[in-house]
């Protein structure tokens, strides 16, 4: 496990990883992209459009292009046109704050999930010239998380209605093939139909198809994860619900090995192993302590200013945190390798996990 020192950088609440091996990561209003060389971030990029938090953002490897959306309700498209990031405008039309946004496997459409309790799937209209986009009205609160199914037509979303749904998510002006979904349920229906609607006890905060869209993984508030594996239409999906014995997750993905990584308020990364329909006991992923620093009174002095303002700590001396991150997990994603890397809201640094 290793560290990735981000410069200049607080809040980090999400991250994405470019094809060649870049991480741009969400803090507060804007977009920082760096590049990362043995563990050593440097600073390529600044994006500045959002007036308030990023909450979600993701790379389209295929067409090198960055997504985001933000509590000013809006979604960006992001192109780099002669070495310079320039963003387009996707009108959203919601009256509440955008959370979550995913790209599709090929990188045609994207999700969004929004506080308006519906997801916006989106996708570019050549004819217009911009990013169109189309409503599922189908949840009951606002909707936490989004991932896409290997087929492309399918999408899992979360929400705080303590639900996570499958919907059919085929758009015909992205020549999408509603078909496949017949593979996995009874009937397709038609674009925003319910396709299965799993429960929890709490709010859902994140859900993750693995590799080849046969199991699907959601974690919620309740300190629990639930794992569905999807069997051939006609039969009901087998689940297998598990109480953790920590606190809950905020985020949850499949690795390069098909077993269920998760992480949140403990600050740790953790791994169940996944054996056919059944999800293993979590076993925490070794946390592996930075050599400390010696401080000289300048620094000292101004680090205490500095974590006033940035963490809301100063007085007391700062107790070293015994865990890779020192605020709560906020986001799990696979860098270009394969490896599972974090960030957490408060931290400067991402934390890339040995699993």
């Amino acid at each position: 496990m290793s560290h990735i020192e981000l410069t200049g950088v607080y809040h980090s609440n999400e991250l994405c990883w470019g094809p060649n091996g870049e991480v741009c990561v969400a803090a507060d209003n804007d977009l920082i992209i760096y590049e990362v060389t043995n563990n050593t971030a440097t600073q390529i990029a600044m994006l500045k459009s959002h007036k308030h938090r990023v909450t979600g953002v993701d790379w389209n490897h295929g067409t090198n292009q960055i997504v985001s959306c933000g509590e000013d309700r809006n979604a960006y498209v992001w192109n780099l046109d002669d070495g310079e990031w320039r963003p387009t405008l996707v009108v959203l039309r919601v009256n509440r704050a955008a959370l979550c946004v995913k790209w599709s496997p090929s990188g045609n459409k994207f999700a969004v999930g929004t506080s308006a309790k519906n997801v916006m799937v989106c996708h570019y209209d050549e004819g217009h010239d911009f990013w169109v986009s189309k409503s599922i009205k189908k949840s009951k609160s606002a909707v936490t998380s989004v991932s896409w199914h290997p087929n492309d037509v399918c999408i899992a979303a979360s929400g705080t209605d303590m639900k996570c749904r499958i919907y059919n998510a085929s758009i015909p002006a992205c020549n999408d093939d509603a078909s496949v979904i017949e593979e996995l349920f009874e009937t397709a229906g038609s674009f925003g139909t319910v396709l299965a609607t799993f429960d929890s006890l709490g709010y859902v905060n994140s859900c993750a198809f693995n590799a080849d869209g046969t199991k699907l993984v959601y974690c919620s508030q309740s300190a629990q994860i639930t794992l569905v594996s999807l069997t051939a239409a006609g039969t009901d999906p087998v689940t297998v619900t598990y109480q953790l014995k920590s606190l809950p997750y905020n985020s949850v993905l499949f690795d390069s090995d098909g077993n269920v990584v998760g992480g949140g308020h403990s600050r740790i990364a953790y791994k169940h192993v996944v054996n056919g329909d059944e999800l293993g006991e979590a076993a925490a992923i070794e946390v592996v302590k930075k050599a400390k620093k010696k401080a000289s009174a300048t620094s000292s002095a101004f680090a205490k200013f500095q974590g006033m303002s940035n963490r809301g700590k100063g007085g007391k001396k700062a107790v070293a945190s015994s865990t890779a991150q020192t605020f709560a997990i906020t986001k799990l994603v696979l860098d270009s390798a394969g490896a599972v890397t974090s960030v957490g809201n408060g931290d400067n640094h991402i934390v890339r996990w040995g699993v």
